[in-house]
């Protein structure tokens, strides 16, 4: 079962996630998508440019909406094209 299933499970969902997430069908796709770059970065593929931005951008998405202050959010970070 993958991450996306078990936080959108009816129970789940209402008892622990929906006030963080506010929609299901938001998370559950961010987290999809998520789960595409993650198997291509687990089978050492190597990502493009903007599959590696789309990942840093849905990651900090996720820890916006639950609060995080990780370093992923600092504004002094800089552009993947830099580093």
């Amino acid at each position: 079962m993958h991450y996306a299933e078990i936080i959108t499970m009816e129970r789940n969902w209402k008892d622990v996630f929906q006030s963080i997430f506010v929609r299901p069908e938001v998370i559950r796709g961010k987290l999809i998508e998520l789960g595409i770059l993650r198997n291509d970065i687990a089978h050492m593929r190597e990502l493009k440019l903007a599959d590696k931005e789309a990942f840093i951008a849905i990651g900090r998405q996720l820890l916006l909406t639950i609060g995080s202050d990780d370093n992923l959010l600092s504004a002094t970070q800089p552009p993947l094209s830099a580093q």
